[in-house]
């Protein structure tokens, strides 16, 4: 079958002006409305260890070749199930990041913008249960899920979620900065 990339859209539902952010997974599936389905199927597992505030918004399906088109869409709406009543979260760009391997190549890995609680970690280590629920919510489900494949279109064997806060950046290119020179050049 043919392996696709499937994107899942999310933003922050509470607050306007904060840039929508992506996770992309391989499929292997018959085509690409079967990659859609299987792409909503993973927006459900990863709502399910997200809070309220997030809303997955949009899925897209392409094959994972140069020469594909830009496969198709499917709006979605799928908000976080965990409560965040009084909670206080962490900058978006903290992140869990989770790793992936099929036994053969180099692991894959997922930062997921959950986002962090502030009780949910100390000094920048995670919180135990939060590891946990997050093996078993997220790792497990998304393993034992027919047709998500290692970017090598082989099943996933292990995922391990890495007990310390992740820094990643959305959104964010040097060569677009203004003033912004590669090498030297003089102004």
């Amino acid at each position: 079958m043919p392996m696709y990339d499937v994107t899942i859209r999310k933003e922050w539902s509470a607050i306007a002006g904060i840039s929508p952010w992506s996770n992309v997974y391989h499929v292997s599936a018959a085509d690409e409305e079967a990659a859609l389905d299987v792409g909503n199927a993973i927006a459900v597992i990863e709502m399910a260890v997200s809070y309220d505030v997030v809303l997955a918004t949009r899925l897209q399906a392409r094959q994972s070749s140069v020469l594909s088109g830009s496969g198709r869409q499917r709006a979605i709406s799928i908000a976080g199930a965990r409560d965040s009543s009084g909670k206080q979260f962490l900058p978006l760009f903290n992140t869990v990041r989770v790793t992936f391997t099929d036994g053969i190549a180099r692991p894959d890995q997922k930062y997921l913008r959950l986002p962090i609680a502030e009780d949910e970690q100390d000094t920048g280590g995670l919180d135990p249960g939060l590891v946990t629920m997050l093996e078993d919510d997220y790792v497990d489900p998304i393993i034992a899920l027919a047709g998500v494949v290692s970017s090598d279109d082989a099943p996933y064997t292990i995922g391990t979620v890495l007990p310390f806060v992740q820094m990643r950046q959305r959104n964010w290119s040097r060569r677009a900065r203004p003033g912004f020179h590669r090498g030297y050049v003089p102004d």
